[in-house]
């Protein structure tokens, strides 16, 4: 726990009780998020809302100690419908990890659905050995935590205990690792595998970055590469060359390391002439989860304490405590969610905070637990609303229940603050 003001606790307990209402309403869900009412086999819905819902839900269900079964055992029969007709990939977002972690979360502790559970693991290890074998290239694309085996070798890990699922874990982990091994050549230099071209970026950032760029950013970058292969270092797992590649990786971030006005930021990307050149600028970020400082000084602490390297450990808590204690205005955040707003800072601090009972997180989790119930609208939909600049600068305003921008992302912390117990929802953005 890491509020003790009542009146805030009171103000989240409002609010969950008001949107988990909601969140039981199928018809209400289907009506306000996807814009139909009966169409279960809609993918934004079925793909990423419900496992969404019933993760949230098992967590409610911990906290008010109430019985939320039929609800969530209704969603699973909906998304085990539309799993077994729809293709699918394997991703922790919108794939086959992301239902495995919405089945774990209302499993009690993988003692029920253990068929259903032990299913889906036998399909995804399919799934990523044919990938293996295809002779696919590692590439930053298919190794990050949203899309890519970053994502996926978290959801397996829960699992590791079994001798196939512990076999593709040591696989996936090899992959990951051949891509911090090998270069490719780019405008006559050789540049590191993980090296994103042209050709692999969305339209919108090829004007930005036309011979290409490096992503440090935990979401889609080097950093989850990172957090991953540290995590399964720190659940016992090893395989060859593991080590070095965190700290090769470790040390091509610390390159990029730059400390402004007594904090330090880390650019987001890297266009690959910067990198030719040796050019490093200072480019203004947010302290957010997917590309700025909660999550990559994350990633080094978690990286620091597979390693048993007390530097690393110690400066991710210095330079994620002056983040959190500045003065910036509102950090750059306009949006109350995970992914690119103040859920994901705040959840990063309570992790840190329970790792680690550093009183100076206190202050930074009150204040930033402050702002996000100021984003609360009643009348809306369901409380909050996610805001993203377009690429025009102009700000959209959005309906979204899902766990990465969506209100599920925003419960999920603040209910973290005000009753912290072990769980599995922020291992899948590789925090934990």
């Amino acid at each position: 726990m890491c509020l003790n003001d009542d009146s805030k606790k009171f103000s989240i307990d409002n609010i969950i009780d008001d949107l988990v209402e909601k969140f039981t309403d199928l018809h209400y869900v289907y009506d306000n998020v996807c814009g139909v009412e009966d169409d279960v086999r809609d993918f934004s819905l079925i793909g990423r809302v419900l496992p969404s819902v019933n993760i949230l839900l098992s967590e409610v269900e911990k906290y008010k100690n109430i019985d939320l079964e039929k609800y969530t055992h209704y969603n699973l029969k909906i998304l085990n419908e539309y799993y077994s007709r729809n293709n699918y990939g394997l991703s922790s977002f919108s794939g086959l990890a992301h239902l495995g972690y919405s089945t774990l979360s209302i499993s009690n502790n993988k003692k029920q659905y253990t068929t259903f559970l032990d299913s889906i693991n036998k399909i995804m290890i399919k799934g990523a050995n044919h990938y293996i074998l295809s002779g696919t290239r590692a590439s930053m694309h298919n190794c990050d935590c949203i899309n890519g085996f970053g994502g996926v070798i978290r959801y397996l890990l829960h699992f590791k205990e079994n001798n196939d699922v512990l076999e593709t874990i040591r696989q996936l982990l090899t992959y990951l690792i051949s891509l911090t091994l090998e270069n490719k050549e780019v405008l006559g230099v050789k540049v590191p595998y993980w090296f994103l071209s042209a050709e692999e970026q969305l339209p919108h950032e090829r004007a930005s970055f036309p011979n290409g760029k490096i992503d440090l950013g935990l979401s889609h970058g080097i950093t989850g590469v990172i957090s991953i292969l540290s995590i399964a270092l720190l659940s016992g797992i090893e395989v060859k060359g593991q080590r070095s590649s965190i700290r090769r990786l470790l040390e091509f971030c610390y390159a990029y390391r730059m400390e402004v006005d007594n904090l330090i930021y880390w650019p987001r990307k890297i266009a690959i002439e910067d990198w030719i050149d040796g050019k490093k600028d200072f480019d203004w970020s947010r302290p957010s989860w997917c590309y700025g400082e909660a999550g990559i000084s994350r990633t080094i602490y978690l990286a620091g304490k597979s390693l048993g390297d007390s530097y690393f450990v110690e400066d991710s808590i210095r330079v994620i405590i002056s983040q959190a204690n500045s003065n910036r205005e509102d950090f750059g955040f306009i949006s109350p969610t995970f992914c690119h707003g103040y859920s994901g800072l705040l959840q990063t601090l309570n992790v840190f905070y329970q790792d680690t009972k550093i009183e100076s997180f206190l202050e930074p989790i009150d204040n930033i637990t402050n702002k996000i119930l100021s984003f609360y609208e009643k009348d809306a939909a369901f409380g909050f609303y996610d805001y993203e600049y377009k690429f025009n600068q102009e700000v959209s305003k959005n309906i979204d229940i899902g766990i990465v921008k969506g209100t599920t992302s925003i419960l999920l912390p603040l209910l973290a603050t005000i009753q912290y117990s072990k769980t599995n929802w922020d291992n899948m953005f590789l925090i934990n």
